[in-house]
């Protein structure tokens, strides 16, 4: 064992330490983010990690990865604290994992991008015929392809068909989005749903999202090479306004995707019908029941809207680099995206799947609709909304702002000033 291994075998046992005697006030939650990051990448060149947030990988990708890579010895950690892990790790260029799965968050790593392989070096074509559009998101400013979508999110208009035919609207999915084919629509059906006792809208942040999406925006302007932070924008103060005015019409069950009461919400059928990426389908079908059958997709109102997705990268410090970028360039594969989607409702970023008979063949979940074909469509005609490092923060910033305004009662119309005035010197 060299000296650097046996201070970081030292550290590992004092920190487990510490954590067993103050483990009556610390959660287990803090306590496993924590030992994962000792877990680091493979102590040999047949050994790899993967880190991932739990809802970021498919439940079966282990038999996925031993079936393709029987050759290696693949651990993959599903880590919620995966960024506050990755900062350490890349702050001291140690105890790191080989492969990461990294969220909407990408842009914050570019500016350590020297600490990720760059996958066009190592094989990477695009043979597995990933969204065009999806493939800049995952590069830094010199063009280095430091991730590759693993899934994306292009949005759909969730709702119960049973529901919308109580209120008058027809359950047909492209009737019903022919009839809520604006936000002004939008905004009425959701009166009307709050008039009978139910809601049309989860988050009012979700709504804001939506209409800088459908905008292709991300508030920084890179059209001159370099970011440049345009948040004081119509674009934000509509979306931000009329997001506003849900709450302030009691129009929002004011839950957040992935949380308990969101869950909640929909399993006590309170929550009606919502906008979100495709991938919410994986949180959408546990929270309804896997037997329901009423629920249905159609296009957004106000026109189509996509996200990226998660992002599956290979770290610089991998003992096998060849290994991490082959792994890492597999997960953002047909094969792989496929079984995420059926195990996890992530949806694929490669259009190799969007004519697959299995995905577009109905399902039961959507009364059989083929909901899948209503999402491949949506992404296919999506364009990129860049994002820079400092988006992560306005968009903090404004779910805080609009949260305030729910939990508060903060005038909108000062808020979104102040929301405006503490964000516009961020940078990129």
């Amino acid at each position: 064992m060299s000296s650097d291994e046996s201070m970081f075998t030292r550290e590992c046992s004092d920190l487990m330490r510490k954590l067993t005697k103050i483990s009556a006030v610390v959660t287990g939650f803090v306590m496993a983010g924590s030992l994962a990051a000792c877990s680091g990448g493979g102590s040999n060149e047949n050994e790899l990690t993967i880190w991932a947030r739990p809802a970021s990988v498919g439940s079966n990708v282990e038999e996925l990865l031993a079936e393709e890579f029987p050759d290696y010895d693949i651990t993959v950690s599903r880590i919620n604290t995966i960024d506050d892990n990755l900062r350490s790790g890349l702050r001291t260029n140690s105890n790191l994992p080989d492969v990461a799965i990294i969220g909407g968050n990408l842009p914050e790593y570019f500016e350590v991008a020297d600490q990720f392989l760059d996958l066009n070096e190592y094989g990477f074509t695009n043979e597995q015929e990933i969204v065009e559009w999806t493939l800049p998101a995952g590069q830094d400013a010199e063009g280095h392809q430091i991730g590759l979508p693993t899934d994306i999110g292009p949005w759909g208009f969730f709702y119960r068909a049973d529901k919308v035919e109580e209120l008058g609207y027809p359950s047909d999915p492209d009737e019903f989005a022919s009839e809520v084919s604006t936000l002004d629509d939008y905004e009425e059906f959701a009166q009307a749903a709050s008039d009978s006792g139910y809601l049309a809208c989860d988050s009012p942040f979700s709504y804001y999202r939506l209409q800088l999406a459908q905008n292709h925006y991300m508030y920084f302007d890179f059209s001159d090479g370099e970011p440049k932070n345009i948040l004081d924008s119509p674009i934000t103060e509509q979306a931000f306004m009329s997001s506003a005015g849900l709450i302030e019409d009691d129009l929002c069950a004011n839950v957040e995707p992935y949380s308990a009461e969101w869950n909640s919400a929909v399993a006590q059928d309170s929550l009606i019908a919502f906008v979100g990426p495709g991938y919410e389908e994986g949180i959408l079908k546990p929270a309804a029941g896997e037997d329901s059958d009423v629920w249905r997709v159609a296009q957004t109102p106000g026109g189509t809207a996509s996200l990226t997705g998660s992002y599956s990268t290979a770290l610089a410090t991998s003992e096998n680099p060849d290994a991490a970028a082959e792994v890492a360039t597999f997960l953002a594969s047909p094969e792989a995206m496929k079984a995420a989607y059926t195990e996890q409702g992530l949806f694929p970023g490669t259009a190799a799947l969007y004519d697959d008979e299995d995905l577009r063949a109905g399902d039961p979940f959507y009364g059989g609709q083929d909901a899948f074909g209503v999402f491949a469509e949506i992404a296919e005609n999506a364009e990129l909304a860049r994002a820079a490092a400092g988006g992560s923060v306005i968009e903090s910033e404004a779910r805080t702002a609009l949260q305030e305004i729910a939990d508060r009662g903060l005038d909108p119309e000062s808020t979104f000033r102040d929301f405006i005035e503490a964000n516009s010197d961020v940078e990129g």
